[in-house]
């Protein structure tokens, strides 16, 4: 399947850190892959429940 993520106005990308915590300690499913290890996920209310609970240090690695 190949998805446009610019025609998607709610999305949250990141990296490949952050990812790795929101699916194998949140199981949230990934929206899409990007160019240059860049992951998106869709902005819903157990995403930003997810975001409220994440660890400090993945929030630091999230800004690499």
């Amino acid at each position: 399947m190949f998805l446009n993520i610019k025609a998607i106005d709610l999305v949250y990308e990141c990296n490949e850190h952050v990812m790795r915590w929101l699916v194998y300690e949140k199981n949230l499913p990934i929206l899409s892959l990007g160019k240059g290890g860049r992951y998106y996920f869709r902005k819903t209310e157990l995403f930003k429940e997810c975001l409220k609970d994440m660890p400090l240090h993945i929030k630091f690695l999230g800004l690499l």
